[in-house]
């Protein structure tokens, strides 16, 4: 999934603006264009209706069921990326949030795992509050570079269960700064844009999760309005989103298809590709 978004939208972005130079206008003035007389929209709602080509992928299942449930998680997908591309990606009002849960199922995601994910810029610093709770394994994880950059995203830091330092009541603070501070601490630099967070059950009717909120430590007390270069971007992040996964995952069934009841060693840049 990375790697198709970062291969499309720096094209995208470069004909884009050789497009205004010559029409002789800036940015701004086109995308408040594309927002007030609903082109931006109607955009969004065209990779929309592009990514439903999946469900007509040679090999793809044509029965009443099978195709509902293709639509389904064209439905979830979509509901996934808003959530991630416009609703929650503004680091100044940082949240961990489920993109993966129950009701939106993105591909090979492990059922056992709980995952969350937050927005954040490597110019701020944040902090994490939680209590640990008795689920099996927690991970912190934080990523360099954004969907769409050369560079993709790359690993930062890391602070794994077994060195997260609790007080005596079960709760704990982690730092996100640039240099190491209080008790836990996760690594960011300027680069770094999203914090991870994985939990694992082992036996999952009898763990509880950990709970765990982000807060932003040295930025405004509130985020600035939503802009129409926020808006845009996030829309053109989600669709491309919806129209990529598919497209991704159809590639993995394949390759499963080749070794059945088997499990050979996956290949680390095709798993990547989804990062």
């Amino acid at each position: 999934m990375g790697r198709l978004l970062r291969y499309f939208l720096p094209l995208f972005k470069t004909i884009r603006l050789l497009i205004y130079r010559l029409q002789g206008k800036t940015p701004k003035d086109v995308l408040e264009q594309r927002i007030v007389t609903g082109k931006a929209w109607e955009e969004f709602c065209e990779q929309l209706k592009a990514a439903g080509a999946a469900l007509m992928c040679p090999g793809a299942p044509r029965d009443v069921f099978q195709q509902a449930e293709g639509i389904r998680y064209l439905t979830r997908l979509t509901r996934a990326a808003l959530e991630a591309y416009v609703e929650y990606n503004d680091p100044y009002s940082p949240r961990l949030r489920n993109m993966v849960h129950e009701t939106v199922k993105m591909g090979a995601d492990n059922p056992d795992n709980y995952y969350q994910n937050a927005q954040i810029d490597g110019n701020l610093e944040y902090i994490i509050r939680g209590r640990r709770n008795d689920i099996h394994y927690v991970g912190f994880f934080t990523q360099n570079g954004n969907y769409g950059t050369t560079g993709g995203l790359s690993p930062c830091g890391v602070l794994e269960g077994e060195d997260l330092k609790l007080e005596a009541d079960g709760s704990f603070e982690i730092y996100l700064t640039h240099e190491r501070r209080g008790k836990n601490w996760l690594k960011i630099e300027n680069e770094s844009s999203l914090v991870m967070v994985r939990q694992t059950y082992m036996h999952r009717e009898k763990e509880t999760p950990m709970e765990a909120e982000i807060y932003l430590i040295n930025g405004p007390e509130r985020p600035d309005p939503l802009t129409p270069e926020k808006l845009t971007s996030g829309l053109e992040m989600a669709g491309l989103f919806v129209q990529g996964a598919p497209l991704l995952f159809t590639r993995w069934a394949r390759g499963f298809k080749k070794h059945t009841n088997t499990l050979p060693r996956f290949d680390p840049e095709v798993s990547n590709a989804a990062g």
